[in-house]
């Protein structure tokens, strides 16, 4: 051995480390091993959080896209349900505009027709609306007016010879009066 040792120191100069630098320098090496050991499994846990902190944001954002997309149909179905609204809102109007021009006919129609058949001046009732000249009409039934009685004109004023014109009232109950003496099926 002497001679390998003699080739070796010829090759290399062998230096003798004493022990306690190599224990110093094993007990540094296991310190950074173990440094190294739990800065690995900082970062593992670090690497294990951000995996799960991306799965956790991409499932999110799947789902926020399926909301997206939601809310893109519903978008598109007010659309078409605003547009729907607008056309029928259009065709509402052209008929309320259609039912004024029809009620103002009728009532028109009606004037002329409680004037003729009543012989109440057009003039007195023209301000009246349809319910209110359907009430007239009714009235003048149930009082016993009968349609075609010119000569008892309600408050006119061109009756009577020169005597106050009766109210409205008055004359239908006078014409109830005339109606039930003249007919004698009312004479119950």
């Amino acid at each position: 051995m002497a001679d390998s040792e003699r080739n070796d120191s010829n090759t290399q100069e062998t230096k003798m480390i004493p022990e306690s630098d190599l224990i110093a320098y094993k007990k540094g090496a296991q310190s950074r091993e173990e440094g190294l050991k739990a800065e690995l499994n900082r970062v593992k846990e670090d690497y294990n959080t951000l995996s799960s902190v991306i799965e956790s944001t991409r499932s999110e954002l799947s789902s926020a896209r399926a909301e997206k997309e939601k809310a893109d149909n519903a978008i598109k179905e007010l659309q078409l349900v605003a547009t729907n609204f607008e056309e029928i809102k259009k065709q509402l109007d052209a008929e309320k505009q259609r039912n004024e021009g029809l009620t103002k006919t009728l009532t028109e129609t009606t004037i002329k027709s409680i004037s003729e058949r009543f012989g109440v001046p057009p003039e007195k009732i023209q301000d009246k609306n349809l319910e209110q000249l359907r009430l007239f009409e009714e009235a003048f039934e149930l009082a016993g007016i009968k349609p075609g009685k010119r000569g008892t004109t309600l408050d006119s004023g061109n009756g009577g010879g020169g005597a106050a014109p009766l109210s409205k009232l008055e004359a239908a109950k006078r014409e109830l009066e005339l109606a039930s003496k003249g007919n004698p099926k009312n004479n119950d």
